[in-house]
């Protein structure tokens, strides 16, 4: 199991029925979770998107806001690109 890293970063995330503005709890390797909006369903494939890194992901749960998402397995790099930026913005 990945790590889940504790995220506070404003997420655009892209799903069937548009795009909508959210607020990133956490994400590791594997899945993240956002906060803040209803409109993304279950099995619908999306973009994750934090300081200008889109990450493909998958709706696997959501509930009173909460979203759950899978990453894709072909964007670790992303992840970990995303995970550089955020070190790059808590350093500055």
């Amino acid at each position: 199991i990945d790590p889940r890293v504790a995220m506070d970063a404003k997420a655009r995330v892209t799903c069937g029925h548009g795009e909508f503005e959210a607020d990133l709890c956490d994400i590791s390797l594997g899945g993240a979770r956002v906060m803040g909006t209803h409109h993304c369903k279950i099995g619908e494939a999306g973009t994750l998107k934090v300081y200008d890194v889109s990450v493909p992901v998958t709706v696997i749960g959501s509930e009173d806001g909460m979203v759950r998402l899978r990453v894709d397995e072909s964007a670790v790099s992303q992840v970990e690109n995303l995970l550089r930026r955020r070190d790059q913005r808590m350093a500055a």
